[in-house]
């Protein structure tokens, strides 16, 4: 069980949440500094996977999970664009969820 928990940590919590953090570098933020830190851990994050020789789909679950806070937290604005009629609020759901996995 603990295994798997630290697998899970590695692998998917703390590269989305990395993912989030970077978008704060960007508009409208602009802490690029926080950038020179989100992508050293997460570099120091794959080699940790590498040198405990953990299967090679990891880097693909540590890819789409930091690629999913990414976009996820950076696309925030398509769905404030769909609450602005209501026939769009149904789509609401496939922008937050559909969306940033695709592109991640």
């Amino acid at each position: 069980m603990y295994k798997f928990k630290q697998k899970f940590i590695y692998t998917a919590f703390i590269p989305f949440l990395l993912g989030c953090i970077t978008i704060l570098g960007f508009a409208p933020f602009n802490l690029t500094l926080i950038n020179f830190f989100s992508f050293p851990i997460l570099l120091f994050i794959l080699l940790k996977i590498k040198k405990n020789n953990l299967e090679i789909k990891n880097y693909f679950f540590i890819g789409c999970s930091f690629g999913f806070g990414f976009f996820l937290c950076g696309n925030y604005w398509i769905s404030i664009s769909l609450t602005h009629d209501e026939i769009f609020k149904s789509l609401i759901p496939i922008a937050l969820i559909f969306i940033p996995l695709y592109l991640s």
